[in-house]
């Protein structure tokens, strides 16, 4: 993965703050058990309370909800509205299965020369990416997001590229997989717990 990626990913994790949610009963729960998903009630709230679905169920998804969260992704703001970003729905359950456990999954794709040139795309990316993220949750989904499958799956050849649909002068930059959430998801271990505010932020002046 690029340095410019990991950047990405950084930022997405500190703005998502994946970690937030809590039990009912207020203690952790153990591997297995089942988790009590706290519905936050504004924007702010889904912001702050965002977290990684590990687990989803085979329930799918239905095509008009999908839409709307990839819509989510291409209304993300983007240095001078150059909106880089390319997005492909994989519905082939043979190439999604390479990718990501759930019943939607989504490749952002950006142009091959931002990995060389300036970073703009990767953000718009990484902004693309938090828009689906919280449009799922906040449609009542869970979503994950995946980077592994970018360079070893998709961008590993010209060949794989072209198989999932990436288009020419493109790049895959993120994966993001959408579902239900499986009744047994565990939601305190699946996300990993934020340092505090003054570890992440300088102020001068």
């Amino acid at each position: 993965m690029s340095k410019k990626i990991a950047a990405v990913i950084c930022v997405l994790a500190v703005v998502l703050v994946l970690g937030a949610v809590a039990f009912a009963s207020g203690e952790a729960s153990t591997r297995g058990a089942v988790a009590e998903i706290t519905v936050p009630e504004t924007a702010a709230d889904w912001i702050m309370d965002a977290f990684s679905t590990k687990a989803f169920t085979d329930d799918p998804v239905d095509d008009a909800l999908a839409e709307d969260i990839v819509q989510a992704g291409i209304n993300a703001p983007s240095a001078q509205n150059k909106q880089p970003c390319r997005f492909i729905i994989v519905k082939d359950e043979t190439l999604k299965s390479a990718l990501a456990k759930t019943p939607v999954v989504v490749i952002v794709a950006v142009p091959t020369e931002s990995y060389t040139g300036g970073g703009d795309s990767q953000f718009a990316a990484g902004l693309s990416a938090e828009a689906m993220y919280l449009y799922a949750q906040a449609s009542g989904l869970g979503a994950h997001m995946y980077t592994a499958p970018v360079e070893m799956t998709i961008n590993k050849s010209a060949e794989s590229q072209a198989a999932y649909g990436i288009p020419e002068g493109y790049e895959a930059a993120v994966v993001i997989g959408f579902g239900h959430y499986a009744d047994y998801v565990d939601a305190a271990s699946a996300a990993t717990v934020r340092n505090d505010y003054d570890s992440f932020v300088a102020v001068l002046g």
